[in-house]
């Protein structure tokens, strides 16, 4: 039922367009002290639109750890803002931002070192939590899964 929806996940469908649905994502992640979470415009868009899941089982879906990864320091993402600046200039006229942005693809990141993986795993938990609950099957077992992980492995 409706009552069960978690209010952070009514805050999300609440908004009017995916654009202020980013937004929202970016502060429920912040309040929940990830504030250096990245994910792409493509993955709230399809999030917002109601697909989790891609058809495809050959790629990851819509919301998975693959992609909430650890912001990247701005210099290294000089390179993709400045094409989406251009995007804007040159096709502002005839399109919106939101349109420009949702025509660029979603990204995911694998993790390649150990703690990459344990930040991916706890960004995707936030994620869970905002959009299932704190206590719903999935964040629950990220957060056991988590604990695991700290309390079984050195490195």
């Amino acid at each position: 039922p409706a009552s069960n929806v978690p209010d952070s996940c009514q805050r999300f469908y609440k908004c009017e367009s995916a654009g202020l649905a980013n937004q929202e994502l970016t502060y429920q992640f912040q309040e929940k002290k990830f504030e250096d979470v990245s994910f792409a415009h493509g993955t709230t868009q399809a999030i917002f639109d109601g697909s989790f899941l891609y058809t495809s089982h050959s790629t990851p879906s819509n919301f998975s750890a693959f992609c909430f990864t650890q912001q990247a320091p701005f210099h290294q993402n000089q390179q993709a803002r400045g094409v989406t600046l251009h995007l804007i200039s040159a096709h502002g006229q005839t399109q919106s931002v939101g349109k420009i942005l949702k025509l660029t693809k979603q990204v995911i990141t694998v993790p390649k070192k150990y703690h990459e993986m344990g930040n991916q795993i706890a960004y995707f938990k936030g994620g869970a939590e905002i959009f299932f609950g704190n206590s719903s099957p999935l964040a629950t077992g990220l957060k056991n899964f988590i604990n695991d992980l700290e309390s079984n492995c050195q490195v």
